[in-house]
């Protein structure tokens, strides 16, 4: 016969009996998943999109995943940094679409590949204003604002403001990010292409 040992409640026994045993568990026991509303299998997709408000920066939409959670029951001081870093990045595409309208030679592919000149974030900040809590949908409003910089640009500042859907619009955190225009190629620090410096003036 097969052996079996229980010790503690836990039994070891044979694969040839665990087989069995699983077999006839799963076709007497179906495993089932429980219903949940609709609202709440919505927030819980991975649902975004982004925006550009001519001039007043780039906005992007998510939805929060429960993963982001932490034991203190709100989402982790590091999720808040992740969402800008995303913010950033779509804010740096809808910068680079805009510089290829304007210029059609911009070198649109290389510029977040780490390739030829590129932005590099030196530091990053944020504030956190209010806990956020799953389910919640979150909205990041990025912005540049060159001011009287002088050209041609080098450095500049990104500042995001994240605003909370289940906190009806209340602004959670706010942020920002000091980047600096570098050439990966040479190892050194650059300057904007023209025409990426016109787009970051139109779209902020």
């Amino acid at each position: 016969p097969d052996p079996v040992i229980v010790t503690n409640s836990l039994i070891m026994a044979s694969p040839r009996i665990c087989a069995s045993w699983l077999s006839k568990s799963l076709s007497t026991r179906p495993l089932s998943v429980p219903r949940r509303a609709s609202s709440t299998t919505r927030v819980g997709s991975s649902r975004s999109s982004s925006s550009s408000s001519g001039g007043g920066g780039v906005s992007s939409t998510v939805t929060l995943h429960w993963g982001e959670m932490d034991a203190f029951k709100h989402m982790n001081n590091v999720s808040y940094l992740r969402h800008f870093e995303s913010a950033r990045i779509v804010h740096f595409e809808a910068l680079v679409a805009r510089a290829r309208e304007i210029d059609p030679t911009f070198p649109a592919d290389d510029f977040l590949k780490g390739e030829g000149v590129g932005p590099i974030l030196a530091a990053t900040s944020c504030r956190y204003r209010m806990p956020v809590v799953h389910p919640d949908t979150l909205t990041t409003t990025s912005s540049i604002d060159l001011g009287g910089t002088r050209s041609p640009v080098g450095r500049f500042v990104m500042k995001y403001t994240m605003h909370s859907e289940a906190q009806n619009g209340a602004v959670v955190a706010t942020g920002e990010g000091d980047i600096v225009v570098y050439d990966y190629a040479n190892n050194a620090k650059a300057a904007l292409h023209p025409a990426l410096e016109q787009a970051v003036r139109e779209v902020g």
